[in-house]
């Protein structure tokens, strides 16, 4: 899912539930959803160095976003 669609439909769904603004944002942490933790950060660019990741300043160096 790209960064547009993303926001896309968080948009459609405040559209759709505007009273959910409100509510903490949280995440599975595996896709079972066996655990469940808060989100604490604004999302970052991220560049894939090999298997790893690093947080990316420039644009042009970015592979991802992290929303976590």
């Amino acid at each position: 899912m790209s960064l547009e669609e993303y926001v896309e439909g968080l948009n459609d769904f405040l559209k759709a539930n505007p009273k959910a603004k409100e509510l903490p944002v949280v995440y599975a942490s595996d896709p079972e959803g066996n655990n469940w933790h808060y989100t604490f950060s604004s999302p970052t660019m991220i560049t894939k160095i090999g298997h790893s990741r690093s947080t990316s300043y420039d644009l042009d160096e970015a592979d991802e976003i992290c929303i976590n």
